[in-house]
């Protein structure tokens, strides 16, 4: 084979390279009960894949900076803290295959930063105070993406939009909630919200399973 062949195919090599998606270098993570949760997310990649080897108690909140999977693989992420986990600005969490399990006061499963995206898979059942809720009340927050399909147990609302402009999804989703099963605040409105196929249990006598306002 000449010389010109070799370089017509070397190039032909990194053509392909070079278009692969960065997904296709993804990684799998595995956290051993032991281990640091937030130092193994650190350390990923972006597309990565965390993989729980066990049962995790956490004492403080776990930030995801990155776009990234968190496999449960059939385990419990418990947590005391405020937030079991919060998802920064710009970063996307999608979560699968277990349980989270804040045991705080008035604490919340996964908090959303604005700008942020979570999803969480139909194998996924969450039992917290509130179960997934978006940025503070302010005009310039917001922006939450949430697409939710599986389980949520809570004592307030469990799935909480609040700032303008969310797009969350309930796509057979099965809610549990002493409060409202699904809240939007209305003080900045442009919030587009689907549910469907989805069961909304709210145990609050007199209030209604959905709440939303969009006052702007």
């Amino acid at each position: 084979m000449n010389k010109r062949k070799w370089l017509a195919i070397v190039l032909a090599l990194a053509m392909v390279l070079t278009m692969m998606p960065a997904m296709a270098f993804a990684a799998e993570v595995e956290v051993n009960p032991d281990d640091d949760l937030q130092t193994k997310i650190d350390g990923a990649n972006p597309g990565d894949t965390i993989v729980l080897a066990g049962n995790i108690t956490l004492t403080e909140t776990v930030t995801i900076a990155k776009n990234i999977t968190l496999d449960l693989n059939g385990n419990t992420l418990s947590s005391s803290a405020e937030y079991t986990i919060l998802v920064q600005t710009g970063a996307a969490l999608i979560v699968e295959d277990g349980n989270i399990d804040n045991t705080a006061t008035e604490g919340t499963g996964i908090g959303c930063k604005t700008e942020s995206s979570v999803t969480v898979e139909s194998d996924v059942t969450i039992d917290a105070y509130r179960g997934v809720r978006g940025t503070l009340v302010n005009e310039n927050l917001g922006n939450v993406t949430m697409l939710i399909k599986g389980a949520i147990n809570c004592k307030e609302i469990a799935v909480f939009g609040s700032g303008p402009k969310n797009n969350i999804t309930l796509d057979g989703a099965n809610i549990k909630s002493n409060y409202y099963s699904v809240y939007q605040n209305g003080s900045y409105g442009g919030s587009k919200y689907i549910i469907k196929n989805s069961i909304l249990e709210n145990k609050l006598d007199g209030a209604p399973a959905v709440y939303i306002s969009n006052n702007k």
